[in-house]
């Protein structure tokens, strides 16, 4: 006994023409994941972009300290002539004439320019503290973003193993089940594939029958299934 078609509600059927009755469990469409995979960022491009960030501050730090050295410079020249020419002022016995009004004058600047000078040098210093603490803030980001890239490194390595375990498992499940029970997919409301006229259509089996056959054959004497 062979199955056999005895009636069907088919998709598409067409009119006329009688099948040969063989049929095929329906094909399936690969199963949708649930989520997606966190990209996980490159490391190794991830610590260049921070490096080349670190060398360009190190660059800017060294040339602020070095505008600093050179106020340093100007502030001792300055306090020096200031100095120098005090003296000189305090030892004049006529303060009043024009060279001495032109001294004081310049002791005036000179003491003026120090004190911008300093400000500058005092506000520069700020900044260079400034510049080291936020890189200092930055680099205590990172490394908290590089244990978590590492994390998600390692969470997607060990998700993709179990992924690959837990396919070969049932592709060895589904090989058995196949071996076991060869014909288990001739069950009612399963679509399968009935060749029509010469061409495969995909139906869904309404009913299944179960009738005791004879004969002789590799079936002789067993169940032979009728599917409606």
């Amino acid at each position: 006994g062979v199955p056999h078609t005895s009636a069907m509600a088919g998709y598409g059927m067409g009119s006329g023409g009688v099948g040969s009755g063989a049929i095929a469990p329906g094909r399936r469409g690969k199963s949708a994941k649930v989520g997606e995979k966190v990209q996980v960022p490159d490391l190794s491009e991830y610590m260049e972009n921070f490096c080349s960030q670190a060398k360009s501050l190190s660059s800017e730090v060294v040339r602020n300290f070095k505008l600093l050295k050179q106020l340093d410079e100007k502030v001792n020249m300055a306090k020096e002539k200031v100095a120098g020419d005090s003296n000189t002022y305090s030892a004049a016995k006529n303060k009043n004439s024009d060279e001495m009004r032109q001294l004081k004058a310049s002791i005036d600047d000179s003491q003026k320019n120090c004190l911008e000078w300093a400000d500058e040098k005092v506000n520069l210093g700020k900044q260079c503290l400034q510049q080291i603490a936020d890189k200092l803030s930055e680099l205590d980001d990172d490394m908290v973003r590089f244990d978590d890239i590492m994390l998600q490194q390692q969470a997607q390595q060990e998700e993709e193993e179990a992924e690959a375990a837990s396919n070969t498992q049932k592709s060895s499940r589904d090989r058995d089940r196949k071996r076991k029970a060869p014909m288990s997919w001739l069950e009612e409301g399963n679509f399968v594939e009935v060749e029509w006229d010469g061409e495969w259509w995909q139906a869904k089996i309404k009913k299944v029958k179960i009738r005791t056959g004879g004969g002789s054959g590799a079936i002789g004497g067993g169940e032979v299934r009728d599917h409606l």
